[in-house]
């Protein structure tokens, strides 16, 4: 439960993060989750966050240290019955067939715990219930239904929802389509970090709350300064996400990129480091693929790595590809793209998956590129002379910190928040 109090203390509203995501394992979604609720605790909003992994209430930084600093960890050590144990390995499965029981969980524990704050919630004052992954806006919406039956005053915000029925193949679209229309409907608020789909909803919604607020950093998670002696060029990284149609694609064509330096003698030592979730869905159709293991040996698979070490790949890598061709390109601002920037590396993309960055300009603060062929021969280049594009790097860095921290892109967001709690 968040929880804002006024000076008096006498005001009190109610706050639930909900998701059918893997939280708190690493990824974007995690990473984002995370930062909102960071923002969230500075401004003295505490919450209570529900997934399939975890149920925790969050009062300062130091417990979402803790549960960044160990994820795997925690949910291990986490007190559980035999059922609970059970959700936690179906979310972790890539099954779609297990989403609907996530889905329940999630909607009974939240809505069992609306029913208990009967006696602390203030009159008038609302509950607020943020689902973090479209998949989770049933859970929300019923929960808001029930709820209202007992006098509950709940409002649902909507965060980072895009438009997805475009890139599915029929009848697939179709049914997605009708719930992404219903879903844009009956959300009272929704943020999205994708530039195309703001303006896109902002119209549909015709005057209702539509907030753009992009991914972004927090400043002092990264170094004041990037040591460039320590970096190695020939260190390409590439963070990998859970499967889907995009990062298929990305996946395959990062394949064909690695052949592209199998070749040669001169880039012998040239790796391409996959680091995060479709690592197995990678060595498959490595092996599958590339039978002989030449490609194989330019591609180091790491899977999902605690924090610790993702920190220590960063500061030996020199550049970071985003692959992300045609479709496979989206208008958000990739967490992975900030951290490649943030951490100092040389960012490779493809053109289309840059859009949304407002003020990125090509060959200032990054490579981009717009085909795959063009992406090996910038690759390439740099690697030739990889001194020339330091200052690149540099750029990018300061370009990121100073327009994406967290602090600046979450203000109106935040300030949404708190007039819904303090109101």
């Amino acid at each position: 439960m968040a929880i804002l109090r006024d000076k008096l203390g006498s005001n009190m509203s109610l706050l639930y993060f909900v998701t059918l995501s893997s939280y708190p394992l690493p990824g974007g979604l995690t990473n984002r989750t995370n930062n909102l609720i960071r923002q969230l605790i500075k401004h003295g909003i505490n919450l209570r966050l529900i997934s399939p992994l975890l149920f925790k209430e969050f009062h300062n930084i130091e417990e979402l240290n803790y549960i960044k600093s160990d994820p795997f960890k925690i949910i291990s050590r986490s007190k559980r019955n035999y059922i609970q144990r059970l959700i936690q390995r179906l979310s972790l499965s890539v099954q779609r067939s297990s989403l609907p029981l996530l889905a329940f969980v999630v909607f009974f524990t939240l809505f069992r715990h609306i029913l208990q704050s009967k006696g602390i919630l203030s009159k008038n004052k609302r509950i607020i219930i943020q689902y973090m992954d479209e998949r989770a806006f049933l859970p929300a919406f019923l929960s808001k239904v029930l709820s209202r039956m007992f006098g509950f005053n709940v409002i649902i915000v909507g965060d980072d929802i895009t438009l997805r029925y475009r890139l599915l193949k029929r009848p697939l679209s179709y049914i997605v389509k009708l719930y992404e229309i219903f879903l844009v409907r009956y959300t009272d608020i929704i943020t999205t970090s994708f530039k195309l789909c703001y303006y896109l909803m902002k119209d549909i919604r015709k005057g209702r709350p539509t907030l753009f607020v992009p991914n972004g950093i927090n400043t002092e998670d990264y170094p004041s300064s990037i040591d460039y002696g320590k970096k190695d060029f020939r260190k390409i990284i590439f963070i990998s996400s859970t499967l889907g149609e995009q990062n298929v694609l990305a996946l395959n064509t990062l394949l064909e990129i690695a052949k592209a330096f199998s070749n040669e003698q001169k880039y012998r030592d040239v790796q391409f480091w996959v680091v995060g979730k479709a690592g197995l869905y990678l060595q498959k159709i490595m092996k599958d693929k590339y039978p002989d293991n030449i490609v194989r040996r330019r591609i180091k698979v790491f899977g999902v790595v605690p924090y610790s070490k993702l920190k220590e790949l960063y500061e030996r890598a020199g550049i970071g590809i985003l692959p992300y061709f045609g479709k496979a390109a989206h208008s958000s601002q990739r967490i992975k793209a900030l951290e490649y920037f943030a951490w100092g590396l040389l960012v490779v993309s493809s053109i289309d998956d840059l859009i949304g960055f407002s003020g990125l300009k090509a060959n200032v603060h990054c490579i981009a590129v717009s085909s795959k062929d063009e992406m090996i021969s910038k690759l390439k280049a740099i690697l030739e002379n990889p001194l020339k594009y330091i200052n690149i790097a540099q750029n990018g860095r300061a370009f990121i910190l100073e327009n994406y921290s967290w602090d600046k892109v979450t203000r109106k967001y935040i300030s949404t928040i708190k007039g819904l709690l303090l109101t």
